[in-house]
């Protein structure tokens, strides 16, 4: 691969380990001059301390464009290890020239030369020109990596967390990037993408507006505006295992960011208001809301209910009205299935839901109309029947069938049949039936015309 071809991050890595190079040797002249300035105390002249004071300037020099490129390279890296591979090499370089550079100071001192200027500049005109001995990194300090997932509650601890390892770890006395590169490093890689174009490179780690701080503070309220906060506040219970005074610890920082003293009783009533409605997708619209106030929120809810009943009614079956005949449409199918009244026993008798749910008096199918049998006041599931279950002919005496009439009862009488008038008895005749007149007038002589 070409040096046209490599990534700003294989520059970097490329270009530090050339000025490690560099600080080697430096370092390797220094202690030349310091091992015989140490064992011969006739050699600590004027010229020897001369030739420290420059030797020195040149490790501080070589540090620090060592230093330099490894900070721009961490700012680049997303991986912890990779990040925490070279804050190792920061540190051993920082322990190699801080050495150098006190065993440097204390032999100019025998020598009767003063400190050189060059050697311990104010804190501020040494991060800039970078020729200033770091301290050691607190790591026991250091807090764990920041995502945005954590809560108001957490970030308020790692803001915390990450002062007291700022101070401890002296990076007040460094480079306003080197400060940055540790701030970055203390933040997850999705995060640290969200604040890495806001932050620029004469951006302070600490202010009230336009620093580090604050920019990631407004990352957190844009995400955890202040109604989440309150939310969090009134769902916060008690896990199993937790004990008191730690739930109620948590449960006052999760006030503290919610803000509870300013709020009033529309705020409290909205908070109920999401809190306690039973539709998960009018609850979203809640959430959803610019301006989630509770007068805003009850019409939400009120406009969703009037838009479900007229749904309903668009819905509703064509079966269950009338046709233009006047008259129902039955839409019962031959051989369908009619519940037994017992199996509806523990169940609305409108729509057999469990009669836990609802009263039947109460059940929102009480104007329903069954698409079974076509009487209102139930749906179809719940139908057991009624009139129209029952087969053609059926009457109050259990729905038997008459008997046929057998084929001679059916038979009836010719118009054209003619027989004499008979004689009246005294005595009343047995009941005779149809079939045997007409056998009887068969025997009967034809009468002459």
């Amino acid at each position: 691969m070409s040096k046209a071809e490599r990534s700003p991050l294989e520059k970097l890595l490329g270009s530090a380990r050339s000025y490690k190079g560099h600080l080697t040797l430096k370092l390797d002249d220094l202690e030349s001059l310091l091992e015989l300035g140490e064992e011969s105390p006739g050699a600590r002249t004027s010229n020897l301390a001369t030739q420290l004071g420059y030797a020195l300037e040149k490790v501080l020099e070589s540090h620090g464009k060592y230093e330099n490129t490894l900070v721009d390279a961490i700012a680049l890296l997303e991986e912890d290890e990779e990040i925490a591979t070279l804050h190792g090499k920061l540190r051993d370089a920082q322990k190699d020239v801080r050495k150098g550079r006190e065993r440097t100071l204390r032999l100019l001192e025998e020598c009767g030369k003063p400190r050189p200027a060059f050697t311990s500049p104010p804190p501020a005109a040494a991060a800039s020109a970078g020729t200033y001995a770091r301290p050691d990194i607190a790591e026991a300090l250091k807090p764990a990596p920041l995502s945005i997932d954590h809560t108001p509650v957490e970030f308020r601890e790692w803001q915390d967390g990450f002062k007291a390892f700022y101070k401890a770890s002296g990076l007040d006395a460094v480079s306003i990037e080197e400060q940055q590169a540790y701030f970055k490093a203390c933040l997850d890689p999705t995060l640290r993408g969200r604040v890495r174009a806001s932050i620029q490179q004469d951006t302070p780690i600490f202010g009230e507006e336009g620093s580090c701080t604050s920019i990631l503070k407004e990352e957190f309220d844009r995400n955890w505006p202040i109604l989440k906060r309150r939310l969090e506040f009134f769902r916060y219970d008690q896990s199993n295992g937790q004990s008191f005074t730690d739930w109620v610890a948590g449960l006052r920082a999760r006030a503290d960011e919610a803000d509870l003293e300013r709020m009033k009783l529309p705020e409290m009533f909205t908070m109920r208001l999401i809190c306690g409605v039973s539709n998960k997708q009018l609850r979203e619209k809640f959430l959803k809301e610019a301006e989630p106030t509770m007068d805003n929120l009850i019409r939400l809810g009120t406009a969703n209910e009037v838009a479900k009943a007229t749904i309903k009614a668009i819905d509703q079956p064509v079966s269950a009205a009338t046709t233009t005949s006047g008259q129902k449409k039955n839409d019962s199918k031959p051989g369908e299935k009619f519940l037994n009244p017992a199996e509806l026993k523990d169940k609305c008798t409108r729509c057999a839901a469990p009669s836990t749910s609802h009263k039947s008096s109460e059940c929102p199918h009480i104007k329903a109309t069954c698409t079974k049998c076509q009487k209102t006041g139930h749906i179809a599931r719940a139908c057991t029947g009624g009139a129209i279950n029952k087969p053609k002919g059926q009457g109050k005496s259990g729905g038997k069938k008459p008997k046929p009439r057998s084929r001679k009862q059916s038979r009836a009488p010719s118009p054209t049949d003619k027989r004499p008038a008979e004689k009246k008895d005294d005595k009343p005749s047995a009941p005779t039936s149809t079939s045997a007149v007409y056998v009887r007038a068969a025997s009967l002589p034809t009468p002459t015309i």
